[in-house]
């Protein structure tokens, strides 16, 4: 379906896994990754998002934060073949 439609999903862990939410981060590991990547990392010309490096950059961070919190989480990433989708912001 991702392939068809063209559609990028990320979830916060698998169906039997844990997502966590941090005190420290004021919201879910996954939710604060996006928002930091947001906020430059997956920007191009500070004011486009590449998606595609926004999911990778939270795929990448999430379970950095979570092992600070005591805990093991790990994004699941679907993106379509064939490149990004850019928004502007």
């Amino acid at each position: 379906m991702k392939d068809r439609t063209g559609m990028f999903i990320i979830s916060g862990c698998a169906a039997d896994a844990v997502s966590y939410e941090a005190s420290r981060y004021g919201q879910g590991l996954l939710t604060y990754t996006i928002l930091q990547a947001m906020k430059g990392v997956a920007l191009r010309e500070d004011k486009f998002v590449d998606v595609n490096t926004l999911l990778n950059y939270s795929r990448e961070e999430v379970p950095k934060l979570a092992a600070g919190v005591g805990g093991i989480q790990e994004p699941q990433l679907l993106i379509p073949k064939g490149g990004s989708l850019i928004l502007g912001l």
